[in-house]
């Protein structure tokens, strides 16, 4: 004869280990669940940042692009107009062409480098050194350039320079301040956007 202790705690434990059996399926069921929609969402969510930070970089380079662009044409159209009336210049006409023209520096150089016009007084009779960076530009054979923004050697302002070559290896150099420009398009170059994009993360 069964003992009765023994038969209702079988008849306890069957169903108990049933239900935990059920349970910790159940369990997990729930939790494999909720990683994935936790992985789901964690992986829309950083294709989501990643669309919006290449959203980012890609209108950085287009607003650095046309700032540059913007500058290059106005460079352009003061070379071509300031080209035109250099002929009769003097110091003081120079300083008018600026006016007119709405750029801060023209340097007109003889075959020696040697500013013998300019609307800066100061820079008369100044001579390119050999180190210098206009070298770079000067030995070039095309006759327009345009510099990069460079700070200028003679102060602390940055400025964009364009050079047009005249007759008998004479340069024409036209300069706009871009102190204000040059901090514009640092935040617009890719490390600045970079360093923006994690300091927001």
């Amino acid at each position: 004869m069964l003992n009765p202790n023994k038969l209702r705690l079988k008849y306890f434990l069957i169903p108990f280990i049933s239900l935990m059996i059920i349970f910790f399926f159940l369990t997990f069921i729930a939790t494999t669940n909720s990683i994935k929609r936790s992985t789901n969402d964690f992986e829309a969510e950083a294709s989501r940042i990643a669309i919006a930070y290449s959203n980012v970089l890609a209108k950085s380079n287009e607003a650095y692009t046309t700032i540059t662009k913007l500058l290059d044409d106005k460079l352009a159209l003061s070379a071509q107009g300031i080209n035109q009336e250099i002929d009769m210049a003097t110091n003081t006409s120079l300083q008018q062409l600026a006016d007119k023209y709405y750029v801060d520096d023209i340097h007109y150089y003889n075959a020696n480098r040697e500013i013998i016009l300019s609307n800066v007084p100061e820079y008369i009779g100044w001579q390119v050194p050999t180190d210098h960076p206009i070298n770079d530009v000067l030995n070039d054979t095309g006759d327009f350039l345009i510099e990069d923004i460079r700070k200028d050697t003679e102060g602390n302002d940055f400025f964009k320079y364009a050079y047009l070559r005249q007759k008998d290896n004479y340069f024409l150099q036209i300069g706009l301040l871009a102190d204000d420009v040059h901090q514009i398009l640092q935040s617009f170059e890719l490390e600045g956007v970079i360093d923006d994009i994690i300091s927001l993360s």
